[in-house]
């Protein structure tokens, strides 16, 4: 009987999953959220529970919530008490963690602190890529894509505020604007 139950339970995550998937690809994210708590109840298997992360971060996500998004993210990232913390959706998460979390900023005028989060972030993409050389070419390539519009903020920002120190006559603060904004850029031509 316990053998029968474990194999019961096994399957209702692996269909709960499923209602998961097909919640989120019919756009009914609120459902897809709801199976999803159901889901983690069972404690699934950590493949099933790789799943209902990563599923569960993009429907968070396509609600407009990119701070629990991001938290999802990561902790997929991260392992989540996976015993297979190797699952294929790793460098997904980590990608979407990081657009996620450049989601949460109202500007680098506001908050530069979520970009520079950011940039942290593309060190652990390294990392992985050390660790992992078979990230698909197409992610790498959303990833230089992505690395390349953040460092640009920080880019843009330091021109825009050499710019205002010219106009107001003050060159030493504009020379010292230009030179972080060539910093940056040195930064940037290394990642990628």
């Amino acid at each position: 009987p316990a053998l029968e139950v474990k194999d019961f339970r096994a399957r209702t995550a692996e269909i709960g999953r499923d209602v998961a998937w097909i919640a989120y690809a019919a756009r009914d994210y609120e459902f897809c959220l709801d199976a999803v708590k159901e889901l983690d109840s069972l404690n699934p298997a950590p493949g099933i529970k790789a799943d209902m992360l990563f599923v569960q971060a993009h429907s968070l996500a396509q609600n407009g919530a990119h701070p629990m998004a991001a938290a999802t993210f990561e902790r997929l990232f991260r392992g989540a008490n996976l015993h297979d913390t190797d699952t294929p959706w790793r460098p997904y998460a980590l990608y979407e963690l990081i657009v996620q979390t450049a989601k949460m900023s109202k500007g680098p005028e506001f908050d530069i602190a979520l970009y520079e989060r950011c940039v942290e972030l593309f060190g652990d993409y390294e990392l992985y890529l050390l660790e992992n050389p078979s990230v698909p070419k197409s992610l790498r390539e959303r990833f230089r894509a992505l690395i390349q519009e953040v460092y640009l903020v920080f880019i843009e920002r330091d021109l825009a505020a050499a710019k205002v120190y010219r106009k107001l006559g003050e060159s030493g603060a504009a020379d010292y604007y230009l030179k972080h904004a060539d910093e940056w850029r040195a930064q940037l031509k290394k990642r990628l």
